[in-house]
């Protein structure tokens, strides 16, 4: 009984996971990509593009949509509304910036179409 009740736990904690992964992931069916974000807090990458994003999620639209030239994104809360977002070309040279996140983007799928980004071979379930 106990055995199950521990399969049970660790399934239903495998499903949030999943969950999360989903909502975190974003599929692109015109490129084969599952564009993933790795979060960076209290980081930076000198040098971006400004972009007139209102949103994190609009600002992550925007880069994936310049990809493969767009490889991340910096999201600097504290700024005025609409100039928040700044898209980049590298993924290197991070800094310590209070009120600032990173992005960088990951594509899951097709290695052949963007190479310049990190690529990630994964099973997708």
């Amino acid at each position: 009984m106990m055995m199950k009740k521990m399969m049970l736990m660790l399934l239903l904690l495998l499903l949030l996971i999943m969950a999360k992964n989903r909502l975190q992931n974003l599929f692109d069916s015109a490129t084969g990509c599952t564009w993933t974000w790795t979060e960076f807090p209290n980081t930076l990458i000198f040098g971006g593009t400004a972009n007139p994003a209102a949103t994190l999620s609009d600002c992550q639209s925007a880069c994936i949509a310049a990809a493969p030239r767009c490889q991340g994104i910096d999201w600097a809360l504290l700024n005025p509304s609409g100039s928040q977002c700044f898209l980049l070309s590298t993924q290197n040279n991070k800094f310590s910036a209070t009120g600032a996140t990173h992005y960088d983007l990951s594509c899951i799928g097709m290695h052949s179409i963007f190479p310049s980004l990190k690529y990630e071979r994964k099973r997708l379930l």
